[in-house]
Formats: C-alpha cells, structure tokens, sequence
C-alpha cells in the first residue's frame, strides 16, 4: 500500500463541521436528528424536519468540532487532468450516537456525534495508486438491522468499493461480519463475463437495503 502519511501532508480534507446555534431550543423529536439512509429515508426525498437552525439564528453558528480523514491524492501525483486528484463526496449516516462515512479511499469510518471521537475505521486497502474509471470517490454506505442487536453483525454497515467489493461490517466495531460472503466480503467481479480490465467497473454509490436484499449499483 501507498504511504499514506504522504497523502495527508499534501492536505488533509476537511469533511465535517458540526454546529450549534446557541440558546436553541431543543423541540424536535430525538428520531428525528438521525439519518439512517443517504438520501434520509428509505424512498429518499433529502428532507429533515429539523427547526432548531432557522434564518433568526444561523449567524450564530459555532465550529463544535471537525475530523479530517486524511485520504487525499494530491493533483501533482497523477499527469491526468481527470483522474489527477480523490474528491470527497460521501453523505454520512447518523444512527445510534454514531455518523459514518467513507472516505475516496473507500475506508469507513466511525464518529462519535457529540464529540467527533474516532471510534472505529475500517480499510479495505484498495490500490489508490491504480487508474479508476470513476476517479476516488466514494459516496457513502448503507446499514442493515435485522439480526439480534445484542450479538455481533445485529446491526451491520454495507459498503462498496471502487475495486468492486462488499463488505459487511458490525456497525458497532467495523470488524467485517464472518457470516457475510467471505469473512465479511463478496466478491462483485465473479462471474461477470467480458472484464477487460476490473478497474473499469467501479462502485461509487451506497448499496441500497431492501428488507434482507442488499443491492449494488455499478459504473
């Protein structure tokens, strides 16, 4: 793998502020501040009835805290015009306490809401150094429930790679789920006919759940 440590010195990407508006009331239902699906809700829409942040306050917002996950490819390492640098463009989730998202590097990643503490990762350790049709970018991932939410893989994350992968993991740890495929992962490439070249067919989008079904878009 590439020294990432690199990566990072050329410039991290900042992916999230969170705020506060001080003095705002707390009148909206607790369900309510979670977004479980990229798109908010299983059919989409992109809503949130959220009314603690209003026209009246938003020039009091305040930098609570921020992360930077640090997977960046800078534009002098690749001679491409289109591929020459990773773009960011995951839309986290928020459940349980918890916001993940995936970086352009497809590792997931863990966040304490409230406080922005790292509480888990997850690498899948794709090759950054190779040409992907799609470029790095990942746009997010999806979440299950479905099985006893006191054991293991209960509640799992659904990720897809660029390198055309899916992993499960326990949305509680990010340690793969040993009953998902193979120790956690599926193989999207096997038994397609005709790949020339595997770095042509990418998964850029989050997996979508359907009751026990997950499925996966490529490009």
């Amino acid at each position: 793998m590439p020294d990432r440590t690199l990566a990072a010195s050329l410039g991290s990407l900042l992916f999230l502020v969170s705020i506060v508006a001080p003095g705002a009331a707390q009148t909206d239902r607790a369900d309510a501040s979670e977004w479980t699906h990229t798109e908010g809700a299983p059919g989409g829409g992109r809503y949130s009835p959220l009314s603690d942040i209003h026209p009246g306050n938003v020039a009091q917002l305040e930098l609570v805290w921020s992360y930077r996950h640090g997977d960046v490819r800078a534009p002098s390492l690749r001679p491409d015009r289109v591929n020459r640098s990773s773009s960011f463009e995951g839309t986290p989730l928020v459940f349980d306490g918890r916001l993940v998202v995936s970086t352009p590097f497809n590792r997931v990643i863990a966040l304490d809401v409230a406080t922005g503490r790292e509480l888990w990762t997850f690498d899948p350790e794709i090759d950054v150094t190779r040409f992907f049709a799609n470029m790095l970018i990942s746009r997010g991932v999806a979440q299950w429930r479905g099985g006893d939410p006191t054991q293991p893989c209960g509640h799992r994350v659904l990720s897809a790679t660029l390198d055309g992968r899916l992993f499960a993991l326990d949305a509680a740890t990010g340690l793969p789920c040993e009953g998902f495929g193979e120790a956690g992962e599926v193989d999207l490439l096997a038994g397609l006919e005709g790949v020339v070249d595997p770095h042509e067919w990418n998964v850029t989008s989050p997996p979508t759940v359907v009751g026990d079904v997950v499925i996966v878009g490529s490009s």
